[in-house]
């Protein structure tokens, strides 16, 4: 988990072949909370990269992105991207994000 939570890119990319896959796959340089999430998804052996909630902005990311566990009622890692919390990590389920957030409308 140390290399994932580190602010270095080129430690991430030097062992983790999903995020390095990742960054040949697109034409611009991959932030790196995004090869972090794609570290996080072959560790965990997930079912790749979701969003939730309102990304319609280009400079603005989605509300939550999480690593699909097959079931929304299935424990999985979640990051939070408002600024309350900056892109952290949760363990929970999809499901009870998406009830949350159902309150907050």
């Amino acid at each position: 988990m140390r290399v994932i939570e580190s602010d270095d890119r080129d430690d991430l990319l030097a062992w983790c072949e999903p995020a390095q896959d990742r960054e040949r796959e697109c034409y611009s340089r991959v932030p790196l909370m995004d090869l972090q999430a794609h570290a996080l998804n072959s560790m965990i052996d997930g079912h790749g990269i979701e969003q939730i909630g309102d990304n319609d902005d280009a400079h603005r990311h989605a509300d939550y992105d999480y690593v699909n566990a097959g079931d929304d009622y299935s424990v999985t890692l979640v990051r939070d991207n408002s600024r309350d919390y900056n892109g952290t990590w949760l363990v929970t389920t999809v499901a009870d994000v998406r009830e949350l957030e159902g309150r907050r409308l």
